[in-house]
């Protein structure tokens, strides 16, 4: 069975039954291609999934005319709820979308439903992706070598953008420049930093948002944020110190279209 709710209101229950929706279809993406100038053919230079939009429609049934009047009240107050949870619940598996907002909604009833209405909602919602509640731990190791490629699995069906913590247990020199560099070689989308590290300090690299901590320090490193699609990938960290133990965990929530 299938359960939808949003914003802790479950609308496949009670007064409320969902009977269509296109919350399983996958969001809609933006290519920017490149007509190339003196040949044929052109150049995909970068694709993007959209924020999407979700359709639910149902109807709401009640025992009287006052009682059907207060399911309906109590669809329309979903319409001044603040960004929340859309959930989708099948057979006691959660599909979570957050950052929703219900954008419109059609109330439908003639003069003979006394206590009988159809609806249909119109859900949007930020991020063209749900989480099942999941985090994976790609990787937690400490590594010593001066190059380093760590094997994982991508669970979801969305790219892993992990969370990645780097912990300096120690390194030499620690008291000049020295340059980390890591994330996904099979795309070459790499960070660098070059700083002096001291033993204990700990960067936090939050891919999905695009930050990069050092204790409490914002940062600001070269290259590009990683990301890593669905199925088996690689973490690769290498650098130029003499010698170097450091503590490094990866960990991702899975994301699905």
């Amino acid at each position: 069975m299938i359960g939808m709710s949003f914003a802790g209101v479950d609308l496949s229950v009670g007064a409320f039954t969902v009977t269509e929706t296109d919350a399983f279809s996958a969001p809609s993406k933006t290519s920017k291609i490149i007509e190339l100038a003196r040949r044929d053919g052109s150049v995909l230079i970068f694709e993007k999934f959209n924020s999407r939009t979700i359709n639910i429609s149902g109807y709401v049934k009640a025992d009287s005319g006052l009682n059907l009047r207060a399911a309906i009240n109590q669809l329309k107050s979903l319409l001044l709820v603040p960004k929340s949870s859309f959930v989708i619940n099948e057979d006691g598996s959660l599909l979570t979308y957050d950052k929703v907002k219900m954008r419109n909604l059609n109330i439908s009833r003639d003069e003979t439903q006394v206590t009988y209405a159809t609806w249909s909602a119109e859900l949007f919602s930020e991020q063209p992706f749900g989480l099942d509640g999941v985090s994976d731990t790609w990787f937690d190791m400490d590594v010593t070598a001066a190059t380093n490629s760590i094997p994982f699995v991508v669970g979801g069906t969305y790219p892993g953008y992990p969370i990645i913590d780097i912990t300096v247990t120690s390194i030499n020199p620690n008291d000049a420049d020295t340059t980390i560099v890591f994330g996904n070689p099979a795309t070459s989308q790499l960070l660098e930093i070059t700083r002096t590290f001291k033993n204990g300090d700990i960067i936090n690299i939050d891919t999905l948002n695009r930050r990069v901590f050092i204790g409490t320090q914002l940062i600001s490193p070269d290259g590009q944020f990683p990301a890593w699609i669905p199925g088996a990938g690689t973490f690769e960290i290498s650098d130029l110190a003499t010698s170097r133990t450091l503590h490094i965990k990866g960990v991702a929530p899975r994301r699905f279209l």
